[in-house]
């Protein structure tokens, strides 16, 4: 009889150790879908479009024009990510403002990357992150202080 329940309690938990990586994999969301689309702004979700038309005439103010806005899809589950990309014809420059939108919150940075014909490259952003890259010595990374999802961060 013991027999029996020991081989029951050794059966169970070897199903549990051989099906919890599916249960896990099957539990979290992680498709991740970034094929970036042209949007209206009109179209953007409220909190992205409010942060966008706060920051658009900032921006223009520094001598860039507004390509457009671009859906850049779910990255995680429960998000989804936009960005507004910004040129200046006259320096070849470019800037950006990245939204992540989900349920409690939206979070948001400004980039402005600079590629110098030495080929250096200066990236100033608002994002309190370091890079992910390894430090590659012609590019160099600078964050100003602030918070990046106030509208008076910039």
């Amino acid at each position: 009889m013991f027999d029996s329940i020991a081989i029951d309690i050794s059966a169970f938990i070897a199903a549990v150790y051989a099906l919890s990586p599916v249960a896990v994999r099957i539990s979290f969301d992680f498709a991740a879908h970034c094929n970036s689309a042209q949007i209206a702004l009109d179209e953007l979700p409220d909190e992205a479009a409010t942060l966008f038309r706060s920051r658009i005439p900032q921006i223009q103010g520094l001598g860039f024009e507004l390509i457009g806005c671009f859906d850049c899809g779910r990255l995680a589950s429960e998000t989804h990510s936009y960005t507004a990309y910004f040129c200046n014809h006259r320096t070849n420059d470019f800037a950006n403002v990245s939204a992540l939108v989900w349920p409690k919150k939206t979070a948001s940075y400004i980039e402005f990357p600079t590629r110098f014909t030495n080929g250096t490259a200066l990236e100033t952003n608002t994002n309190g992150v370091l890079p992910l890259t390894p430090a590659i010595p012609s590019t160099r990374v600078f964050s100003v202080p602030g918070n990046p999802g106030s509208p008076a961060a910039f």
